[in-house]
């Protein structure tokens, strides 16, 4: 996973709000508007939400790599959305491996210590291609890391959220076929936390079975209090000075050999 300081601090900005302590949506491209695609358009065919300009708070988006019995594909699409024309889609082909995944992480976002947050994303299951729940189910992982204010040491514990797709046997799921329904949870930051970074993760489990559907999600929000705190610049990458090269000692004089007397005859 990559540390807050892989990112540059000029995307860090586009979090920040001209004063602190209004209440909005923290996320830059939560709607998978960007880039635009034009079909179902997976990560390898540029459906990369981490290239969907400077305003994106997109800095990781993995596929676990295909095997021959069974896939995880992952992008854009434009075929369905909550709001706007776009969304993020995740299809599983009959896998039958354990913690096969795409996963998406932010950019660090600046953060207000000690206030609440709230995370909401909408899903909806494909209708010819849906994720049931008679087949092994995937699941929606949130972890949120946070972080002091150089951006890189730990700050209190990580928060996780596990979510079944399409939701528990034990009771209605949350992702349906009909219609779009939101997943949400709250959090409130460490009292020491100046940043914190959300990782997605949509993955198979590890019960028998294989686990086949697509879905979709669309509107991540992050909403809560602005801080215009920034990312410290990351300092340069301390280089160990050559020795100093001693110079060659002169070579010792040589005397030339003395001419041999002729033997006396």
């Amino acid at each position: 996973m990559k540390t807050p300081f892989a990112v540059s601090t000029a995307l860090v900005l586009f979090l920040m709000a001209s004063h602190s302590g209004r209440a909005e949506d923290l996320m830059q491209n939560g709607g998978f508007e960007l880039p635009v695609v034009k079909t179902r358009t997976p990560k390898e065919a540029e459906g990369d939400p981490v290239n969907g300009g400077i305003k994106s708070l997109w800095q990781i988006f993995n596929v676990t790599p295909s095997t021959d019995d069974g896939k995880v594909t992952a992008g854009l699409t434009n075929e369905i959305a909550h709001t706007g024309s776009q969304s993020f889609f995740v299809k599983f082909d009959n896998v039958p491996r354990s913690y096969q995944n795409a996963v998406l992480q932010t950019v660090p976002i600046a953060v207000v210590p000690g206030s609440p947050y709230a995370f909401k994303l909408w899903g909806r299951v494909d209708k010819k291609n849906p994720l049931t729940l008679g087949d092994r189910p995937a699941y929606l992982k949130i972890q949120i890391e946070f972080f002091a204010e150089d951006g890189t040491t730990p700050a209190g514990d990580p928060e996780y959220r596990i979510q079944p797709i399409p939701g528990s046997k034990n009771r209605d799921p949350i992702f349906t076929a009909d219609k779009w329904n939101e997943f949400s949870t709250d959090i409130t930051t460490p009292v020491d936390a100046a940043f914190m970074v959300l990782n997605l993760m949509f993955e198979t489990g590890s019960a028998p079975g294989k686990t086949n559907g697509l879905i979709y999600f669309d509107d991540l929000s992050i909403s809560g209090e602005f801080s215009n705190r920034k990312l410290p610049k990351p300092k340069p990458e301390e280089t160990e000075e050559p020795a100093p090269v001693a110079e060659p000692t002169p070579a010792a004089a040589t005397t030339p050999a003395a001419a041999s007397t002729p033997a006396a005859k």
